[in-house]
């Protein structure tokens, strides 16, 4: 009995050494690991200013430059509907990202989370798309916005900068679709309209039978129903209804908006394969 008592007080001391050990090990390895994400992050603020510098180098001097897209990270604590209480290593990298590019947000309007999680049950609702603008943007855009508006069918806001510049106007050109000219009205509807008397010069006449032309196409067109209208009429109920959801919405408003959304996939789905057959 002593021998065996004598054995296992010395198994439990080599135990008890074995964890030691591996606790140190373990602590010995967790600061490895966070110095390398330390150098990491330094290493990617690094070659951020590196490529910065390149890009500045490549512009003329005051010259105006922004980003925009999804940046995956949010910038403060508040940009997250699920109310975090901790800075992140990412939040912390991207910080000092736009702080070493001297960048900013610029003015924007419309939502302010600009994704989620696609979760009907318990959404998450977050910032994560920006436009970032530096210094010299706003004296050469003074009147420069973004808006962010209703996500539609995707799990992002999409974004539009205006530059408070007029924009020059386009007009569409007239198209004419298969769907019409394999209408049975579609040759005695030109018909009509081509042969209606009209007096002038010869350029008067032809200008004037090609619009009776074109007026008459569009009218038949919408006596087939037209589903351009019908995919305005879903987007519109859909962003509609997101205009007015509130930041954090119930499950059962989260269904409705679902309900929505197939709605309006299938009116694009519909005007998709009707322009396939577009000449």
């Amino acid at each position: 009995m002593e021998d065996t008592e004598g054995v296992k007080e010395v198994v439990d001391e080599d135990m008890e050494e074995d964890f030691y050990m591996d606790k140190e090990e373990d602590v010995a390895n967790r600061g490895r690991k966070i110095k390398k994400m330390k150098d990491c992050t330094r290493q990617k603020i690094q070659d951020v200013v590196e490529e910065e510098d390149i890009f500045q180098a490549s512009l003329p001097a005051d010259s105006p430059w922004a980003l925009t897209g999804d940046f995956n990270v949010c910038l403060k604590l508040d940009e997250a509907s699920n109310n975090p209480n901790i800075i992140t290593t990412a939040m912390r990298e991207f910080r000092d990202i736009v702080d070493t590019l001297d960048i900013f947000d610029l003015n924007f309007s419309g939502k302010f989370y600009t994704w989620w999680d696609s979760n009907l049950s318990s959404p998450i609702f977050k910032k994560l798309d920006r436009v970032l603008v530096n210094a010299n943007w706003p004296d050469v855009f003074p009147l420069s916005r973004a808006q962010f508006f209703s996500r539609g069918l995707s799990d992002h806001s999409p974004v539009m900068t205006y530059l408070g510049v007029e924009a020059p106007k386009l007009f569409k050109p007239f198209q004419v679709f298969q769907h019409i000219i394999e209408n049975p009205s579609f040759l005695h509807t030109v018909d009509s309209a081509w042969c209606e008397p009209i007096h002038g010069d010869p350029w008067f006449i032809l200008s004037m039978k090609l619009k009776r032309v074109k007026t008459a196409l569009k009218q038949l067109n919408h006596s087939s129903g037209n589903l351009h209208e019908a995919v305005l009429s879903a987007r519109n109920a859909l962003f509609t209804y997101q205009e007015h959801l509130p930041a954090n919405p119930s499950a059962a408003a989260m269904n409705i908006e679902e309900d929505l959304c197939s709605a309006y996939s299938k009116a694009l789905a519909l005007r998709g394969n009707f322009l396939k057959t577009k000449i």
